[in-house]
């Protein structure tokens, strides 16, 4: 094969994706700046060719889809939550102390749930189950899923800021202690 040859491999329907996205996201970004394109060019082809062996990748491909899973329902969990993670259904129904999965609520008309928690009257079925204080589980894991990714992002960036500190002075103190 000569230099000038390149080599020719199957694309799946992921990398077809990726060519797409990066594409239209390469031709945007030079709308923008004139000559990006041109200038990164061997930094998008390498970029692509690191997306082209993930897509390859079995484990790599289920951490991504499990990452981008939380990440999502971190950020629409809240909206989607049938009740607010802290309203105690046993003002609604004093049926749902410890509820088992499936126990439908019945909200009244007349009810601490629709005057303060502003809940529409009618039946809700519970997905999990109630807690001791009679909380839905599943508006619970949806609202602390945020607070979670917001963790998880916080030790994230900590984490090798503290190390790198952490490093600095153990490595100059052990250079300061081999002097005496």
């Amino acid at each position: 094969m000569s230099g000038e040859e390149k080599e020719v491999y199957e694309k799946k329907v992921l990398d077809k994706l990726v060519d797409f996205i990066l594409g239209n996201l390469t031709s945007i970004i030079d709308r923008v700046r004139p000559g990006w394109k041109v200038r990164n060019e061997a930094r998008v082809e390498e970029f692509k060719l690191t997306l082209y062996a993930l897509n390859r990748s079995p484990p790599g491909l289920l951490g991504l889809s499990l990452v981008s899973f939380f990440i999502l329902v971190a950020l629409i969990g809240p909206y989607i939550a049938p009740f607010s993670y802290d309203m105690p259904l046993v003002l609604c129904d004093q049926n749902s102390y410890l509820a088992p999965p499936g126990t439908v609520i019945t909200v009244r008309e007349v009810s601490l749930c629709s005057e303060i928690y502003r809940i529409k009257p009618g039946n809700y079925t519970l997905i999990l189950e109630a807690d001791d204080y009679g909380r839905d589980l599943f508006s619970r894991i949806l609202y602390g899923a945020r607070t979670s990714l917001v963790v998880a992002i916080l030790v994230m960036a900590a984490g090798p800021l503290l190390g790198i500190t952490l490093g600095l002075i153990s490595g100059y103190r052990g250079v300061m202690s081999m002097r005496l």
